[in-house]
């Protein structure tokens, strides 16, 4: 029988191999530190290790291990939550074929690793398989993936001190041993922390293989912050509303704004971190409504299923969070239109009044024109004027000398006469 074959009858190669590329596997892992936590849990006996190679994963994943009754949880923690995971590529992949793990687990994978800016944000939903035979023929397994989307206090200094982050889960139940097998990609902190108490809580020993236990703790962290998140936003809000709302326009006010372009752009800003919390909530109603179709239809004993009021009284605040920030976003597109015409109704009226302002000054600069037209022209007569009394008073002279007394003519002529006399006396 083919490996097509087995694939369309539901059944599961043995040596199921992480198809990751080398790009992928670099983004992915790290070989700085490699960890890989594991939880087994007996009835009685709790133990918790940390496998951090090769050949120890190899060692722990053995063939004994996969035939146990014995439930285990597997974390694979970040070194941040835009960090490599604390393994390598070969930990991951032996121990990804050691398991048989569903490959479709790969998807959710992929949206984790190294990053420099949100990437792949909008990728959710669920995977499953409500009841798939191993490589043996004889094991019958459900398998059910899916991943969350949280808000989260970030603890940097910044002015938004909350980012949305996610978590992955793989849960494979046996049939034939009824045991549960877990797979944690980033658990949210407050999940891990939860998981440590389940490793050392004698009440909660034994419980883990509970078919709904462990996805009822994972659904309601993640439900936690989200209304304290949500009130941030429309906190950040109000404060914009207020300028749009009671800004000063057309008429004067007590109350004023000083209002810029930035303001648009803090409430896109806003109007991004709520589409953002929106789908999270959305992908976290779509992974509890095919955990809820996936229990209904698993072979399993019913009676460990979940009990049915808890999904109604989840999707009932999941329904309340995505009405909220519903109202939000209506909300936030009228201020962002009423502070843009705000601000185009100030522009204009600026333009408008550096208008009269260069009207006014052109009808200035055309009365000092006129009056300098002025003056030039009195000074221009006045300049004719002295022209003529100049040439007057040039005829006048003219007529003087012709008019004026013989002796003051002959005075000047009788010294010369009387200075050659002299002159001629002296000589001889």
């Amino acid at each position: 029988m083919t490996k097509m074959h087995l694939k369309t009858l539901g059944f599961k190669n043995a040596r199921t191999q992480a198809n990751l590329t080398e790009s992928e596997k670099a983004r992915l892992f790290s070989s700085k530190s490699p960890c890989i936590e594991v939880a087994t849990f007996h009835v009685d006996r709790p133990q918790q290790f940390f496998l951090r190679s090769v050949d120890e994963i190899k060692d722990f994943f053995q063939k004994d291990f996969l035939e146990s009754t014995c439930d285990a949880i597997i974390v694979l923690r970040q070194s941040s939550s835009w960090g490599h995971f604390y393994a390598t590529s070969d930990m991951f992949q032996d121990m990804f074929a050691t398991l048989d793990i569903f490959p479709d687990f790969l998807d959710f994978l992929r949206g984790f690793g190294f990053k420099m800016r949100s990437e792949d944000e909008n990728f959710g939903g669920y995977r499953e398989k409500p009841s798939a035979r191993s490589f043996d023929f004889l094991t019958i397994c459900e398998e059910f993936m899916y991943n969350l989307r949280y808000a989260a206090k970030h603890g940097r200094q910044r002015r938004n001190p909350w980012a949305i982050r996610h978590m992955a889960i793989y849960h494979r139940f046996n049939l034939n041993t009824q045991s549960s097998l877990w797979i944690l990609l980033q658990p949210s902190e407050d999940s891990y922390n939860d998981l440590k108490k389940l490793y050392h809580d004698t009440d909660c020993r034994g419980q883990s293989g509970h078919r709904g236990l462990l996805h009822e703790l994972f659904f309601w962290d993640v439900e936690g912050n989200w209304r304290e998140y949500i009130n941030y936003l429309q906190k950040e809000l109000l404060v914009l509303e207020d300028k749009a709302l009671l800004s000063r326009v057309g008429q004067k006010s007590k109350v004023d704004y000083e209002l810029a372009f930035a303001d648009c752009q803090d409430v896109q800003s806003l109007r991004n971190m709520m589409q953002k919390c929106r789908a999270g909530v959305k992908i976290t109603q779509e992974a509890v409504a095919g955990f809820e179709w996936f229990l209904n239809n698993s072979r399993a004993d019913k009676e460990a299923n979940m009990d049915q009021s808890f999904f109604r009284s989840y999707n009932s605040l999941l329904r309340n969070h995505c009405q909220s920030i519903e109202d939000l976003l209506e909300s936030s597109r009228g201020i962002s239109q009423i502070l843009f015409e705000i601000l185009r109704y100030r522009n204009d009226e600026t333009l408008i009044g550096v208008n009269n302002a260069l009207r006014s000054n052109g009808e200035d600069m055309k009365i000092i024109a006129g009056a300098t037209k002025d003056e030039n022209e009195k000074v221009t007569s006045i300049l004719a004027e002295t022209r003529k009394d100049s040439h007057l008073m040039k005829i006048l002279t003219f007529v003087a000398m012709i008019y004026l007394p013989a002796t003051l003519i002959a005075q000047p002529s009788t010294a010369r006469l009387r200075t050659k006399h002299h002159i001629f006396s002296w000589k001889r």
